[in-house]
């Protein structure tokens, strides 16, 4: 269960379409923020970057940022438990909730890099999407850049979606949890988050009258055998349109 920071903050809607992870403007200062607290946060005007190092054994990590679109953490973990959620969190309950009825796209690109190959690969991290679905009472994950980790549960299914394989986890994480697992891993792409929660509504795991409350994305970081690793997000964007 990773923690949540509530903000009172407006969010950005135009005809319908709100937009978030747009690149810092031209002459911005190289880091914009940087925080070494558990739960450090900037405030990008509409959504967050947080370090959200949630677990209480979590071990040092700092985070800097120079926009939602460019952005990274230094960790260093000694478990194997997920320890931390480094995120961007464009969180819909600041303004209001997005009825899943009236959701027409809901799809975001990334482009994230693992820590270095060259100082070893003895760490348990995957790039993840965490969408709150209802207040914060079901999450729906999608993993797309996994090493070494394993959702909570038991795969219920397998689906195609825009041509990819994903395989479905329902576990239990204090609330109900689905984790879309992506067979193929990869550092960039688009993935289209609607789709899933499709997917849910027709498995009647979430109901059609559904709100969608937060969409995050970030690194869950378990272990980094004890050394400081570096994970980064090098791109991301966040498209959502009403009907």
């Amino acid at each position: 269960m990773r923690s949540v920071i509530s903000r009172s903050l407006s969010a950005l809607a135009v005809s319908g379409i709100l937009v978030l992870g747009l690149a810092a403007p031209a002459g911005a200062a190289p880091h914009v923020f940087r925080s070494c607290a558990p739960q450090g946060g900037h405030d990008f005007g509409r959504w967050l970057v947080q370090n959200n190092a949630w677990n209480g054994s979590a071990g040092p990590q700092c985070i800097w940022a120079r926009s939602t679109h460019r952005w990274g953490v230094s960790s260093k973990q000694s478990g194997t438990a997920v320890e931390t959620y480094p995120d961007v969190a464009s969180a819909y309950y600041r303004d209001s909730v997005i009825p899943y009825r009236k959701l027409a796209a809901l799809r975001s690109r990334y482009s994230v890099s693992m820590p270095d190959p060259r100082y070893g690969n003895d760490y348990i991290a995957e790039f993840a999407y965490d969408i709150w679905v209802n207040g914060y009472r079901t999450e729906v994950m999608a993993w797309v850049d996994n090493h070494g980790q394993t959702p909570a549960g038991s795969v219920i299914a397998s689906y195609r979606i825009y041509g990819e394989t994903w395989k479905l986890w329902k576990g239990d994480c204090g609330q109900p949890c689905y984790s879309f697992v992506r067979k193929t891993s990869f550092s960039h792409r688009t993935v289209h988050l609607l789709s899933m929660l499709r997917i849910l509504v027709q498995r009647r795991a979430i109901g059609a009258g559904a709100t969608v409350t937060d969409v995050q994305f970030g690194p869950e970081i378990c272990g980094t055998h004890g050394r400081w690793r570096n994970f980064t997000v090098h791109g991301y964007s966040l498209l959502t349109a009403r009907r």
